[in-house]
């Protein structure tokens, strides 16, 4: 059962973060996400995009994963349980499910653009249940149903 929820959102993007608590029920805590112009030059250095990525766009991606990292410490510092965590831009179109592996970050829904992000041709994704998972959450897994549960960018649960 999950015990704490949050979202993801920048302080200055106020119509995403009503759009957000419209759509999704429940409590849910506001995690502020790092901007762009705030991503240390560290950060910026040891991060890799593409050589045609436009600068905007990898600082951008900096400040997401800063944002996801801060926010995945504060869990493991206050040692919270069944938490949910998601992206500002994620909607609940189902019931999440109610039991989880234990001791580990489950990915529940949607999708992380890899090959095809600098296009716009269609991306195939293979959400069967019980496959699927690659890249983000540090590791993640796919777990079952993710075709149903959630429509949209990032979902986990810790």
């Amino acid at each position: 059962m999950i015990e704490h929820k949050f979202y993801i959102n920048l302080e200055s993007d106020i119509l995403r973060k009503e759009r957000f608590l419209k759509q999704n029920k429940g409590d849910w805590i506001r995690w502020d996400a790092t901007y762009r112009d705030d991503v240390s030059d560290e950060l910026d250095k040891r991060m890799r995009s593409m050589y045609n990525f436009p600068r905007k766009s990898h600082l951008s991606r900096c400040g997401c994963f800063h944002s996801h990292t801060r926010l995945l410490l504060h869990i493991i510092e206050n040692k919270l349980n069944n938490v949910l965590v998601c992206e500002d831009d994620a909607l609940q179109v189902n019931e999440l499910p109610t039991e989880y592996p234990k001791g580990g970050i489950v990915y529940v829904g949607g999708f992380i653009h890899q090959s095809k992000m600098m296009d716009n041709s269609p991306v195939d994704v293979d959400l069967k249940e019980g496959g699927g998972g690659g890249g983000g959450g540090g590791g993640a897994r796919g777990g079952g149903g993710c075709e149903t549960t959630i429509c949209s960018n990032r979902y986990y649960v810790w």
